[in-house]
């Protein structure tokens, strides 16, 4: 799944996400995907708790992202803002510590003008 999938899976009520959980088929497509319901809904609890998600080389080998969620005028998550970068050009940390401040900020900006 990606991060762009988890912050909108994230944002699902708890019933429609358990329906969900209940009948995905989860592909590995690498040593790093999860490959269980139970450890995706463990993930899409952290998505819930800190607002934002980096999925680090689970598609794709050397591949890793970042995404925040746009929320619309009632606070509802509408979309999601996304980064993709080189697993070895952009460190984790670097992702959380410098472009997720951004991200948030432009989401914040996004969700302002799209909505008032």
């Amino acid at each position: 799944c990606t991060s762009m999938g988890r912050i909108l899976l994230a944002a699902l009520d708890d019933v429609s996400l358990h329906e969900y959980l209940d009948h995905v088929d989860l592909q590995p497509k690498t040593s790093r995907t999860i490959r269980t319901p139970e450890a995706l809904l463990e993930c899409l609890q952290l998505v819930r708790q800190q607002g934002w998600c980096i999925v680090d080389q689970e598609l794709e080998q050397g591949l890793r992202s970042i995404a925040v969620p746009v929320y619309d005028a009632s606070g509802q998550v509408l979309a999601a803002l996304n980064v993709s970068t080189s697993a070895g050009r952009v460190a984790r940390s670097e992702l959380e510590q410098r472009f997720l401040p951004i991200m948030l900020d432009a989401s914040r900006d996004l969700s302002t003008q799209l909505f008032t």
